[in-house]
């Protein structure tokens, strides 16, 4: 299947910090993608999720590596090879390396890994069965024993995998080491019942762990087992200032950058926002406005990688692509990156914007 690129005359306005870029299409998808990261198995490639399937894609050509590619809801599971293994919904993925994939099955209510090498599917953690996420049963345990109710998304860090759930409204961890489930953050304990946790990234220096909820953001502490919403009015609407008073609608992707910052995908209010964790103020950074092409149109986001110095932005049947400074990615960036950093600037100097691969 031939795809194309095609960069934009759209803008966006950015916080003080950063400068004017341009948004660019890197991507025509067939839905809004959930989830994206750089493929580790195929060097310059994305790997991202969409329905029941995972693809890898060059920009140019997509290419399904497992599962089946549907353009509707299909409830089914099966263990298997490349289009032969089934899924509800892939939420999320985690590379664990080069060959080994983490995905999470969230209607199934399971986690599976995905061999590249062969491309065939395996049960990794919980009680895998047709929409056996919608189960009211929770049980920490073995991971072959424990059960999750629709997965949200996965997060690994060191040798824990955090696994955000939104039906069981809850955190929990499976230590890759001893293999035991065990629960972080309740709906009792922390009143998680109308803020489902959604993403969650990690300040690799401090070990502090970043989480987006429905309307707002919180930080857990793995150190003093400590959890604190951000945010103090949980509930819908748009507000940018102080974080503690800011107002949110529905997030989810989340990106940690240096320079203590994060950038959250506020999908209902159409934004990209940016957490300045040292002032613990809000901004709004790239915007929805239909009536303008000065600001950058940009509708409901959702899924947001870094991938050397561009962050890529999944919305409604694209992803897209923004180029950031050097300064917040820099110390993120691997010599993979920055080739493929490089290719993607080529070609788009090159071609000048026009559609190729047609």
């Amino acid at each position: 299947l031939k795809l194309c690129l095609r960069s934009t005359n759209h803008w966006f306005i950015c916080c003080r910090s950063l400068a004017y870029q341009p948004i660019e299409r890197f991507l025509s998808t067939d839905t809004t993608v959930k989830h994206l990261e750089a493929d580790q198995f195929i060097k310059g490639n994305i790997i991202y999720c969409e329905y029941q399937a995972m693809l890898t894609s060059d920009g140019t050509y997509r290419n399904v590596i497992v599962g089946q590619h549907y353009s509707w809801p299909v409830y089914d599971y099966a263990e298997g090879r490349g289009i032969n293994a089934t899924f509800s919904e892939i939420s999320f993925f985690i590379q664990r390396n080069d060959t080994e994939v983490l995905i999470a099955d969230k209607n199934n209510g399971c986690i599976r890994q995905l061999d590249r090498l062969t491309n065939i599917t395996e049960l990794f953690a919980g009680v895998c069965e047709k929409l056996r996420g919608y189960s009211d049963i929770v049980r920490d345990g073995n991971r072959l024993n424990a059960t999750f109710r629709r997965i949200n998304s996965l997060f690994l860090y060191k040798s824990t995998l955090f696994i955000l759930e939104s039906n069981a409204q809850r955190i929990r961890k499976l230590d890759l080491v001893s293999d035991e489930v065990s629960t972080v953050v309740t709906s009792e304990n922390f009143t998680l019942s109308h803020h489902l946790p959604q993403t969650m990234v990690a300040d690799s220096i401090t070990g502090l762990m970043y989480v987006t909820t429905t309307y707002g953001l919180a930080v857990y502490n793995p150190t003093s087992d400590t959890f604190r919403y951000m945010v103090s009015y949980q509930q819908k609407g748009y507000q940018d200032g102080s974080l503690d008073a800011s107002r949110w609608y529905y997030n989810n992707g989340m990106v940690y950058l240096p320079n203590n910052t994060l950038i959250i995908a506020d999908i209902n209010n159409g934004h990209l926002r940016i957490v300045n964790l040292k002032s613990e103020n809000v901004t709004t950074w790239c915007f929805y406005n239909p009536k303008t092409l000065q600001n950058c149109t940009i509708t409901k986001p959702m899924a947001l990688a870094i991938i050397g110095c561009s962050l890529y932005v999944s919305t409604y049947q694209r992803i897209s692509t923004i180029q950031i400074p050097e300064s917040y990615c820099r110390s993120q960036i691997t010599e993979d990156q920055m080739q493929w950093t490089s290719k993607l600037k080529n070609w788009v100097s090159n071609n000048n914007g026009e559609t190729i691969g047609l």
